[in-house]
């Protein structure tokens, strides 16, 4: 399923980062990309060619290699990890995509190691043909405002209109780096064209608050993302897709036969009631009174869940569920994201006060971080097993990789003491492939042949 390029398909090649492999497979496969999905941080005897090598010198600073065949010309969709300490060689290979050099195949050249190649102008610039982004698990999500500061009593507050320090939105500044354009390289006066940067767009899943963030996407003008605007019913926007809408529709009411009459969705608070609930209504095709929240109350500086369920009637009006979920019912709490999961069990205890017993009750967050440890992630599968932990089953999806796959060993572990499995990793390969082939990019035609000296010049206002 490639881009148009003139009257031929141009091919596409899904590359990733580490962690990501098999979330990759299953995505190229969706997209019928005739390129293997092959990115490895090491080369095996008798392994086909890699499209990246994400290999390091031995001071562990990255020394990364990119096949020219699986890039140029092509449609490339890369899947960038968070959850590792790999940002700058992702960002790094973002901006190569963008443009680059390839020296002209010439012996005398290679006998040099390439070391004149540029100074001699005998190289091509290059690029992919369009790039889509897709960040799975946006990892600075968490931090997408600024708000004033103050000291008091050795604790930070926020309450002081004068406070004299302030917060550094890292999930703005990570969009400018992921926007920043490649530098225009090559020698001054050299004899090549410079091409138009390819088109880019990017695609991020569930963001918790997407408003600040869209705003310096789209000010960056980096992207070519068709501008819409944010649809609660869907859970998507400009630069956003929902996991979630995926889950419930292909997963959570199947296994319920279709049927939502005895399903009820409840929230942990009701800011996330407020991001899903049209979702989960049109989703599902259900009542208003089947979509709940747990309300919050603040003890001194601490807000807890309290023992209640409330719900939005139809004229918006806040109403405390005063019925008790009957024996037969299945119940869901959803969130975004977890990082230890204590919201999820401390959540289910107050579902359980609230139902009658034998009530199942699941739990599902697009983004299973736990802290990004493995003896959380460890915790978090002792409680789940635990029988006063509340829920019955925790779903999340393959976002953020290196902690689903210590989930996945610690099931493993389970599974051979024939233990039930209690937990279900969605993968998100169809609700990325459907994103792509749903957003086409348009490739430019290459410009007329400009002398880069002077393309440089006019760019960087040098006379």
């Amino acid at each position: 399923r490639g881009r148009e390029m003139g009257d031929e398909p141009l091919p596409v090649t899904v590359l990733y980062a580490p962690g990501l492999e098999g979330m990759a497979k299953e995505l190229a496969k969706e997209l019928e990309s005739d390129y293997p999905a092959v990115c490895t941080d090491s080369l095996s005897d008798g392994s086909e060619d890699p499209a990246v090598s994400w290999e390091h010198f031995p001071s562990g600073d990255p020394n990364i290699k990119v096949s020219l065949k699986a890039v140029q010309n092509r449609h490339v969709v890369f899947l960038m990890n968070s959850d590792k300490e790999m940002l700058f060689e992702q960002l790094s290979l973002l901006l190569f995509l963008q443009r680059f050099h390839e020296p002209h195949p010439l012996p005398e050249y290679a006998k040099k190691k390439w070391k004149s190649s540029m100074a001699d102008s005998k190289y091509n610039i290059s690029s992919a043909a369009s790039i889509t982004v897709v960040i799975p698990w946006y990892r600075h999500c968490q931090m997408e405002r600024t708000s004033r500061w103050a000291r008091a009593n050795g604790k930070w507050t926020n309450a002081d209109p004068e406070g004299g320090f302030l917060d550094v939105p890292t999930a703005l500044q990570f969009a400018a780096l992921l926007s920043a354009p490649p530098i225009l390289a090559g020698p001054l006066g050299g004899p090549h064209s410079l091409p138009l940067l390819p088109k880019k767009q990017l695609l991020l899943l569930d963001i918790h608050e997407y408003e600040d963030l869209e705003m310096a996407l789209v000010a960056s003008g980096a992207w070519a993302n068709r501008p819409v605007p944010y649809d609660q019913d869907f859970g998507t926007g400009t630069f956003f897709a929902s996991a979630f809408d995926s889950f419930l529709q292909d997963v959570f009411l199947p296994e319920r036969g279709g049927n939502a009459s005895s399903v009820y969705v409840v929230f942990p608070d009701f800011g996330a009631h407020r991001r899903f609930c049209a979702m989960v209504m049109r989703a599902c095709g259900m009542k208003e009174e089947q979509v709940l929240w747990i309300p919050k109350s603040r003890v001194g500086a601490d807000i807890q869940q309290t023992d209640g369920l409330m719900f939005l009637d139809s004229t918006g009006v806040e109403r405390l569920c005063e019925a008790r979920l009957s024996a037969s019912s299945h119940i869901l709490l959803a969130d975004d994201f977890t990082n230890s999961g204590s919201t999820l069990f401390g959540g289910a205890t107050i579902i359980r006060r609230h139902a009658e017993p034998g009530a199942h009750v699941a739990a599902f967050v697009s983004h299973f971080v736990g802290k990004y440890n493995r003896s959380v992630v460890t915790e978090f599968v002792t409680t789940l097993y635990n029988p006063s932990s509340g829920l019955d089953t925790f779903y999340c999806t393959d976002s953020v990789a290196q902690t689903v796959s210590w989930l996945k060993e610690e099931m493993a572990d389970r599974r051979a003491k024939n233990e039930p499995e209690r937990c279900r990793v969605m993968s998100l390969a169809k609700v990325i492939a459907k994103w792509v082939v749903k957003h086409p990019l348009a490739v430019e035609a290459p410009p007329p042949v400009t002398e880069s000296a002077s393309l440089f010049r006019d760019l960087c206002g040098i006379v």
